[in-house]
C-alpha cells in the first residue's frame, strides 16, 4: 500500500512521541546502565523505525494530496476510519481480491470470518477490521471514491439513529435529529444519492443494523465486516471469507511482536501459533509478552497449554472464542495485579471509544496515580498488545478484548461508573458546566451518569447551559442531541415512566434542528480552521438569514484559501455570493459582495472577484477594479501610478494621512464634481485630526460659493462632534461670508436659516436674531424667528420668547400667500405651545386658512401640549381633527410620547377617540415593550373585531416571551379564543420555540394543558421513539 507525505508525517510525530516516553522512562530508572533490557530494546527500534521515517520524507518521491497533478490528486477523504496498527501484517491475497471486487462489482461487498457463521456467532479477532483499513487507506480506493471514505463501527446494540446522524453529519447535515430509523435512512438516501463514496460497517451483527444505512446511490459502495456469512447472505452482498493466516504469516506476526528476526524464533513458536488458532489478536498479545525476553518462550507456552481451560469457561459461560480467550487470560494474568486491576476498570468507558489518557488520570487518581504513573500504564497495555493508541494518543479495546473486561467487571460496573462521575465532580466546583476539556468529559458525561443510576443529576444536566458548554469545546450539537436521548430513555425505563421528564426531554429534542441556524457565522470559521469543513458547510447551508448565511460562507471560504484548499474555497465564496445576491437591501447586498471580491482579490483570484461584483452598483465596482488593480501594483511596487481609479486611490492616501499626495492628484481631477468630492474628504479627515487651520485652506481653491460653504459646514460639523465647538465660531463666520455671494436667492436663504437653527440650539441667541434680520422676504425671517423662539421657551426663557412670538405676527400679516403664512402661523403655534399660551395657540391653528396645513398645525400642536404636559388641550385638539387618517396619526405620535413620559393612564383615554382597532394592536404592542401588560391586555380586550383582537394577543404572546416574562406570555395564550382561525396553536408553538431558544425548558411544560394537539404530536414522538430503540438500545 502506497504511504502519502501526510500519514508518514503522522506516524513520525507519534514515534517521536513514543520515544520521550521511553527516555522518561530510562531516567527515572537511573540511566542506560541501570534501565531494564525492554526499554533499551524499545527505544532502539524506535530510533531506527525514525530515521526510515525521516528518509523516506527526505527522498522526495512521496506523494502529497495538495499538489496539483500528483498521484494522488483527488483522493477520496477519510471520515473515522482506524489507523493500522503498528505491526500491520499485509495480507496482500485478501487485499487484491476484495479491492478487485469492491471496485468492479455493483454489489455491496462483506468481509466476513470463516467459521462459528450461525446466528450471531463467527470468529472474532480474525483480522476483518484490519483489512478493511488498510483497504480504506489504498490510493486506488481512493481515488475510486473521490466524494470520501466513512467508517462506522456498529458493534452489538449500536444506537442506530445516532450513527445516522453521525453519518450525516459527516456528509455536511449537522445537528440532523431524526426520529427513527426510516427517516434516517431517507434523509441519507437524499444525502448520498449522487456521492461516489465508500461506507464502511464494521462489526456488524444484525442484517437490520446494516439495512438502516443501506442508503447509497448508484455511484456508492458498501463494504460490511461480520462474523455472520448469513448475514451477508441476507444482504445480497458478494461474501469473501477471510481465514485464519497460514503458519508463515502467523510466525511473521509473531516475530514483529516479540521484536525478533524471523530466523531466530524458538521451536515454542510454532506451537504457540497452532495454540492461538493462528488468530493475529491472540498472537500479538502472546508476542509482546516475550518482547525483550528471548528466554520466556517456554515460559509463556506453559501457561498457554497448562491453563486451565474448563475453569476458564465456567467464569466465562458462552464465550466464543477459547484460543483466544486463554491468550487474552494468560495476557491479563501476567500483569502485575495493581496494574492488571486497572486493565478490568477499562469496562467503565463506552465501546469503540477512544479514551484520552486525560480521562484515564481522572478515573485513576483516585488510586493515587498521576500523570506519569497513567502514562506507564497505558504504555504497559500497549507494549503488551492489550490495547491500542491512535495517533492523538487515545487508548481503545479490541471488541472481543472488551467483552472480556465487561464480563470479568460485571459485578462492579455501577460502582465504577460512580466512582467516575465523583472523581469527575472533583474537577467542576463550580457545576459541570466548568469540566475539564479533555476530549471526553463533554460527551460521555450523560452516559456515566446513566449507567451509575444517577437518574436526577442526569435529568439536571439537560440544559441550555449544557447545551453551550458542550458546543464551545465540541462545536457540534450532537453530543447534546445524545444526551438527551439518553435521558428519554432512562426516564422511560423507570417504573412507571417518568413522562414528565419524557415529555419534557422529547420537546427539547424534537427543537434541537432549529438550534443549527443559530451558529455564529465567527464559530464556523473556527470550525472549518480546525479541519471539520464538511460540518462547518453543512452548518453555513441550514442558516436562514442570507447576510449571515452569505458572511458565514465567506469567513469559511478564507480560511480554506488561506490553508492552500483552492477549490473548495472559491466554492465556498460562490455560495457567498449566492447568498449575499439575496440580500433584500441593496447597501448590505452590495457590501456583502464587495468583502467576497475583496477576499478572492488577495488570494489572487481576480477574475472571480469581477464576476462577484457583476451585480454591485458602479461604484461599488470601481471600488473593486481599484482594489484589483492595487493588488497587482504591489506586486510590481508601483502601487500609485498602476492604479486607474484616481479617486479611489486618493481616498486610500487620505486613510493612511498622506494628505499632501492625495492634495497633489485631486488638483489634477479635471471632472469639477469628483475634484470637490475629494477635496471635500481631505478637508473632513484634516479637521479631524485637529489641523482646523489647514482644512479651512483646503476651501480656497474651491472656486462655486455654494460648494466651499458646504465644505465649510461639514468641517464645522467634524469639529463639533469631535468636541471642538470654540472652533466653529471661525468656520461659521466663513460659511457667513461665503453664502453672502450665493446668487440663488432661496439656496442662500436656506443656508441661512440653517445657520440660525444650529445657533439657537446651541443658545447663541443674539447671534441667530442678527442673521434672521439679513434675510431678505418676510415669510423666511418670520420662520427663522420662530426657530429661535421655541429654542428660547424650550431653555426657559418664556418672555423672551413671546416677544418674538409677537414680532413673528406681524411678519405674518404682511404675508401674501395662503401656503407661506400659514406655514409660518404653524411653527409659530409650536413655539406658542412651548411657550404656555396654550390658548392662543389653539385660536392660531383654527385660524389657519389652508386646509392640509391647518391639519398638520393641528398635530404638531398636539404633539408639543404632550410634551409640556397639556394632556386636555391636546386631546381637545386631537378630537376635533375630522380628517380619520390625520386623527389616528396624530394619536399614535401622542401615545408615544405619552408612553415615554410614562402616562399610562392618559393612554387608554386616547383609545375612546380613536376609529381605529389596529391603532388598539400598535399601542398594545408598545405598552408590553413598556412593561406595562395588564394596560397592553385591556387595549387588546377593546377591539371588537375578533381576527384582529386574537391576531394582537398572538403578537403579545412572543414579546412577552423574548422579554422572559413568560406567566404573562401564557396569560396571553389563554386570552385567545379557542375557535378563531389558528391563532391559539400558532402562539403555543411560536412560544414554545421562543422558550427553547432561551433555554427555559421547565416553562414549557406549562403550555402542555391549553395545547391538546401538541401533547397528541408528543406522544406520537415518544411512540415513535420508543419503537425504534426499543431493540438497539441507546449507548
Amino acid at each position: 500500500m502506497s504511504r502519502t507525505k501526510q500519514s508518514v508525517q503522522r506516524e513520525l510525530k507519534q514515534q517521536y512521541k513514543n520515544l520521550n516516553r521511553i527516555e522518561e522512562k530510562i531516567a527515572a530508572e537511573g540511566g542506560e546502565i541501570e534501565a531494564s533490557l525492554r526499554w533499551l530494546n524499545q527505544r532502539d527500534r524506535m530510533q531506527e523505525r525514525i530515521v526510515e521515517l525521516e528518509e523516506l520524507l527526505l527522498t522526495g518521491d512521496l506523494p502529497d494530496d495538495t499538489t496539483p497533478g500528483s498521484k494522488t490528486t483527488g483522493l477520496g477523504k477519510l471520515h473515522y476510519v482506524p489507523e493500522l496498527p503498528p505491526h500491520y501484517l499485509p495480507r496482500s491475497d485478501d487485499l487484491t481480491e476484495v479491492k478487485a471486487a469492491l471496485l468492479a462489482a455493483n454489489q455491496p461487498i462483506a468481509i466476513t470470518g470463516a467459521t462459528r457463521k450461525v446466528g450471531l456467532q463467527g470468529m472474532g479477532g480474525i483480522g476483518k477490521s484490519v483489512l478493511a483499513a488498510a483497504l480504506a487507506y489504498d490510493d486506488e480506493v481512493r481515488q475510486a471514491f473521490p466524494d470520501g471514505i466513512f467508517w462506522l463501527t456498529l458493534g452489538q446494540e449500536p444506537n442506530l439513529t445516532t450513527r445516522q446522524a453521525q453519518l450525516a453529519e459527516s456528509v455536511g447535515d449537522p445537528i440532523r435529529i431524526f426520529g427513527d430509523v426510516q427517516q434516517g435512512r431517507a434523509r441519507l438516501s437524499e444525502l448520498l444519492a449522487e456521492r461516489t463514496c465508500l461506507l464502511i460497517l464494521d462489526d456488524v451483527w444484525q442484517a437490520a443494523h446494516a439495512e438502516a444505512f443501506n442508503a447509497l446511490g448508484p455511484q456508492g459502495r458498501l463494504l460490511l465486516t461480520s462474523r455472520d456469512a448469513a448475514l451477508i447472505r441476507a444482504m445480497g452482498a458478494a461474501e469473501h471469507r477471510l481465514g485464519v493466516l497460514s503458519q508463515a504469516q502467523a510466525l511473521e506476526l509473531l516475530a514483529y511482536w516479540a521484536a525478533q528476526p524471523l530466523e531466530t524464533l524458538p521451536p515454542e513458536a510454532k506451537v504457540m501459533t497452532k495454540a492461538c488458532g493462528y488468530l493475529p489478536l491472540a498472537l500479538a498479545m502472546l508476542g509482546a509478552q516475550v518482547r525483550g525476553k528471548p528466554d520466556r518462550w517456554a515460559n509463556v507456552l506453559h501457561k498457554l497449554q497448562t491453563a486451565d481451560l474448563a475453569k476458564i469457561r465456567q467464569a466465562f459461560p458462552h464465550y466464543p472464542y477459547p484460543n483466544l480467550l486463554l491468550a487474552l487470560q494468560v495476557s491479563v494474568e501476567a500483569l502485575e495485579p495493581e496494574l492488571r486491576a486497572r486493565y478490568l476498570e477499562l469496562a467503565v468507558f463506552p465501546e469503540d471509544t477512544p479514551i484520552p489518557e486525560a480521562a484515564l488520570q481522572t478515573l485513576w487518581a483516585t488510586e493515587g496515580m498521576d500523570e506519569y504513573d497513567v502514562q506507564d500504564v497505558t504504555d504497559t497495555l500497549v507494549d503488551r498488545s492489550l490495547a491500542r493508541r491512535d495517533d492523538r494518543g487515545r487508548l481503545s479495546l479490541h471488541d472481543l478484548q472488551y467483552d472480556y473486561v465487561r464480563r470479568r467487571q460485571a459485578g462492579d460496573l455501577t460502582a465504577l461508573h460512580g466512582r467516575l462521575v465523583a472523581a469527575y465532580r472533583q474537577k467542576c466546583a463550580n457545576g459541570w458546566t466548568n469540566g475539564p476539556d479533555d476530549g471526553y468529559f463533554f460527551d460521555y458525561l450523560a452516559y456515566h451518569l446513566a449507567e451509575a443510576g444517577q437518574r436526577e443529576e442526569l435529568y439536571a444536566l439537560i440544559s441550555k447551559t449544557w447545551m453551550d458548554a458542550q458546543f464551545k469545546r465540541t462545536f457540534s450539537h450532537r453530543a447534546f442531541a445524545d444526551d438527551v436521548e439518553r435521558a428519554i430513555a432512562v426516564a422511560g425505563a423507570e417504573e412507571p415512566p417518568n413522562l414528565v421528564q419524557v415529555i419534557r426531554d422529547s420537546l427539547i429534542y424534537a427543537t434541537l434542528g432549529e438550534l443549527a441556524t443559530n451558529v455564529p457565522p465567527e464559530i464556523l470559521g473556527v470550525l472549518a480552521q480546525v479541519g471539520q469543513v464538511e460540518q462547518a458547510l453543512g452548518y453555513a447551508s441550514l442558516i436562514q438569514d442570507a447576510e449571515k448565511q452569505s458572511l458565514t460562507y465567506r469567513l469559511i471560504g478564507e480560511v480554506l484559501l488561506q490553508q492552500g484548499e483552492r477549490t473548495t474555497g472559491k466554492t465556498a465564496l460562490e455560495q457567498a455570493a449566492v447568498a449575499a445576491k439575496k440580500i433584500s437591501e441593496k447597501w448590505k447586498k452590495d457590501n456583502a459582495l464587495k468583502e467576497i471580491a475583496k477576499v478572492l482579490i488577495e488570494r489572487g483570484e481576480s477574475d472571480q472577484a469581477l464576476m462577484v461584483v457583476e451585480e454591485v452598483s458602479d461604484e461599488d465596482k470601481a471600488s473593486i477594479l481599484s482594489e484589483i488593480h492595487r493588488v497587482q501594483a504591489e506586486t510590481t511596487n508601483n502601487k500609485i501610478e498602476a492604479t486607474p481609479n484616481q479617486s479611489e486611490l486618493i481616498q486610500t492616501l487620505i486613510k493612511a494621512r498622506e494628505f499632501d499626495r492625495a492634495f497633489t492628484m485631486t488638483k489634477a481631477i479635471e471632472a469639477e464634481e469628483i475634484r470637490l468630492k475629494n477635496l471635500a474628504n481631505i478637508a473632513y479627515t484634516i479637521a479631524g485630526v485637529g489641523e482646523v487651520e489647514r482644512a479651512l485652506a483646503m476651501t480656497e481653491m474651491i472656486e462655486d460659493n455654494l460648494s466651499k460653504v458646504a465644505v465649510l459646514w461639514g468641517v464645522a460639523n467634524v469639529m463639533i462632534e469631535l468636541g471642538h465647538k470654540e472652533s466653529t465660531k471661525e468656520i461659521f463666520d466663513q460659511v457667513l461670508i461665503f453664502t453672502e455671494k450665493i446668487e440663488d436667492k432661496q439656496i442662500r436663504t436656506d443656508i441661512l436659516r440653517t445657520v440660525i437653527q444650529f445657533l439657537a440650539e446651541d443658545k447663541e441667541f443674539e447671534r441667530a436674531l442678527a442673521i434672521a434680520e439679513t434675510i431678505t422676504t418676510k415669510p423666511d425671517i418670520a420662520l427663522a424667528l420662530c426657530t429661535v423662539a421655541q429654542s428660547l421657551a424650550e431653555t426657559g426663557e418664556m418672555a423672551r420668547a413671546i416677544e418674538i412670538i409677537d414680532r413673528v405676527f406681524e411678519l405674518a400679516k404682511a404675508v401674501e400667500s395662503k401656503e407661506e403664512k400659514a406655514s409660518v402661523l404653524m411653527e409659530a403655534t409650536k413655539a406658542m405651545a412651548k411657550a404656555g399660551l396654550i390658548d392662543r395657540a389653539l385660536a392660531v391653528v383654527e385660524a389657519i386658512e389652508d386646509g392640509w396645513q391647518k391639519r398638520k398645525a393641528v398635530r404638531e400642536v398636539a404633539k408639543v401640549l404632550i410634551e409640556v404636559g397639556a394632556f386636555d388641550q391636546a386631546l381637545t385638539a386631537i378630537k376635533a381633527i375630522e380628517d380619520s387618517g390625520l386623527k389616528n396619526d396624530t394619536s399614535d405620535k401622542a401615545a408615544k410620547v405619552l408612553i415615554e413620559k410614562g402616562e399610562f393612564d392618559q393612554v387608554l383615554t386616547l383609545l375612546e377617540i380613536v376609529d381605529d382597532e389596529g391603532f388598539n394592536r400598535e399601542v398594545a404592542k408598545v405598552l408590553v415593550n413598556a412593561g406595562e401588560f395588564d394596560r397592553a391586555l385591556v387595549t387588546v380586550e377593546a377591539i371588537e373585531d375578533k381576527w384582529q383582537k386574537n391576531y394582537a394577543l398572538s403578537s403579545m404572546v412572543v414579546d412577552l416571551a423574548k422579554m422572559r416574562a413568560f406567566d404573562q406570555a401564557l396569560a396571553a395564550v389563554k386570552a385567545i379564543e379557542e375557535n378563531v382561525w389558528v391563532f391559539r396553536p400558532m402562539a403555543v408553538r411560536k412560544l414554545a420555540k421562543v422558550l427553547t431558544e432561551v433555554g427555559a425548558f421547565d416553562q414549557i411544560l406549562s403550555i402542555l394543558e391549553i395545547a391538546a394537539h401538541l401533547s397528541i404530536k408528543i406522544e406520537r414522538l415518544w411512540r415513535n421513539w420508543s419503537r425504534s430503540h426499543s431493540q438497539v438500545g441507546v449507548n
